[in-house]
C-alpha cells in the first residue's frame, strides 16, 4: 500500500468511527507502526512500516490505532480500562476488525 492510500484510508476510517476531528500524521519510525496520542487527538502512522507491510497489516495497524481513540470516548469504561491495551480496548479493536473482516493481531 502506498503512503497516500494509507493516509486516505485512515482518514475515512477515522471519520466513520467518530474521530473525524482528530489529526493524522505520517512519521518515519522503525520502532513503532502507529501511535494514538489521546490528549492531542492525534493518530500517527509510520511511513517506514506502511512501505514494507502488506495491505492487511497496514489496515490492521490503522484499526489498532483507531481503537485507541474510540476507547478514549467510551463513557462506560472503568478507570482500569483506560490503560492502552485494556479489555475495553480489545473489545473496540476486535469489533473494528470484525466489521472489516480483518483478523485481529494476537496479544
Amino acid at each position: 500500500m502506498t503512503t497516500a492510500t494509507a493516509k486516505w484510508l485512515a482518514r475515512r476510517l477515522m471519520v466513520a468511527h467518530g474521530l473525524g476531528g482528530w489529526k493524522l500524521k505520517l512519521v518515519y519510525s522503525k520502532s513503532r507502526k502507529g501511535e494514538c496520542v489521546d490528549d492531542e487527538q492525534l493518530l500517527r502512522l509510520s511511513s517506514a512500516w506502511i512501505k514494507v507491510d502488506d495491505d492487511e497489516e497496514v489496515f490492521r495497524t490503522i484499526l489498532h490505532e483507531i481503537a485507541h481513540g474510540v476507547r478514549t470516548y467510551d463513557k462506560d469504561a472503568a478507570v482500569d480500562d483506560l490503560e492502552p491495551h485494556s479489555k475495553q480496548w480489545w473489545k473496540a479493536y476486535r469489533k473494528l476488525c470484525y466489521i472489516y473482516g480483518i483478523k485481529p493481531e494476537c496479544g
